[in-house]
C-alpha cells in the first residue's frame, strides 16, 4: 500500500491499532502497534508517505493515541483524529483530544451524531448531518 500511496503522490497511508489480539494484553500490545509504525514509516518515508495512525476501536483516545506515537519513535507518523470515535467510546471531550494530539494531527473526520431515542439505551448514537446532532464539533479546535 505505500507503493500505491507513493505513485498518487498521496501524503500519509491510513493505519488502526484497533484491536487488542486475544493472545495478548493492552501493553504487548501498544509495543507491537508502536514497533510496526515504526517499520512501515522506514518503508513509506522514502517514498514519501507517512503513517497516520487513527483514533479507533481499543485505542480510541487521543491521548492513548498519541502515546503510541510517541513510542513509535518516528516523525514520519501522524494521527487521523476522528474526534467522534474518541467521545463515543472514552466520552474524551474535543478540546482535550486536539490538545493532546497537537502537531500530530494529519486529517480529521467531522461528523455529527445525536442519542437514539431507544428507550433505556443512553449509549447508542447514530450519525446525522453535521449541524443537527449534540457532538461539540466546533470545540475541536485546538486551544
Amino acid at each position: 500500500m505505500s507503493d500505491l500511496a507513493g505513485e498518487l503522490g498521496a501524503p500519509g497511508l491510513r493505519v488502526f491499532a484497533d484491536t487488542i489480539r486475544g493472545d495478548s494484553d493492552r501493553e504487548a500490545t501498544l509495543g507491537w502497534i508502536a514497533d510496526s509504525i515504526r517499520q512501515l514509516a522506514e518503508i513509506a518515508t522514502p517514498k514519501g508517505v507517512e503513517v497516520w495512525l487513527e483514533t479507533h476501536g481499543n485505542f480510541a483516545s487521543a491521548g492513548e493515541t498519541a502515546a503510541i506515537l510517541a513510542r513509535s519513535s518516528t516523525p514520519k507518523a501522524g494521527a487521523v483524529w476522528d474526534p467522534i470515535n474518541c467521545f463515543v467510546a472514552t466520552r474524551e471531550r474535543p478540546a482535550d483530544g486536539a490538545e493532546a494530539l497537537g502537531t500530530a494531527i494529519r486529517h480529521v473526520h467531522i461528523k455529527d451524531i445525536r442519542r437514539k431515542k431507544a428507550k433505556g439505551d443512553e449509549n447508542s448514537w447514530e450519525y446525522v448531518l453535521t449541524g443537527q446532532g449534540e457532538f461539540p464539533y466546533k470545540s475541536c479546535r485546538a486551544r
